[in-house]
């Protein structure tokens, strides 16, 4: 899943970023 992310945001640094905090916050709460 992450991996279909990144192909669909490659390049573009400011959503991979905001996906990256994503991914922390849910790391956390889990």
């Amino acid at each position: 899943m992450i991996g279909s992310l990144n192909n669909g945001l490659s390049g573009d640094n400011t959503l991979l970023s905001i996906k990256s905090a994503m991914d922390g916050l849910a790391s956390r709460s889990h």
